[in-house]
């Protein structure tokens, strides 16, 4: 399994790689503050705006 999961940031588009341990991180290209919500089986990014990346199975 990878230490980590790949998604594009909501507000920028940039290339996100989120560690399994994090719980929130800021977007490298933009700034944007995320929290990362894991449950059923999916990995989701949320900033406090409600824009959303999500990734099934992650």
């Amino acid at each position: 399994m990878a230490d980590f999961v790949s998604l594009t940031c909501p507000s920028c588009n940039g290339k996100l790689q989120i560690g399994k341990d994090l719980e929130r991180f800021a977007c490298g290209y933009c700034g944007s503050e995320f929290a990362v919500n894991r449950g059923g089986g999916s990995l989701s990014v949320a900033d406090g705006g409600g824009t959303e990346a999500r990734r099934e199975g992650g």
